[in-house]
């Protein structure tokens, strides 16, 4: 990845807690930040992502991630 980082790009998928948000008509995209998230599988991913962002601050490829995010 660090050769080639646009080889890969498989999306996160998140879940947000049905006490934040009890269906997808209450999530809120203007809120986004404000949710806590739940990381289903993948955690490992996650963090190999984080630690080639901290090694390499200014590459955005590293920085970008798309995710499917499930409520309820």
């Amino acid at each position: 990845m660090k050769i080639n980082p646009h080889a890969t790009v498989v999306p996160f998928i998140f879940m947000v807690g049905p006490e934040e948000c009890a269906n997808i008509d209450a999530f809120y995209v203007r809120k986004h930040e404000q949710y806590n998230y739940y990381v289903i599988g993948g955690s490992h991913s996650a963090e190999a992502r984080r630690q080639l962002v901290k090694e390499h601050p200014t590459i955005y490829f590293f920085k970008y991630v798309e995710c499917k995010i499930y409520v309820g």
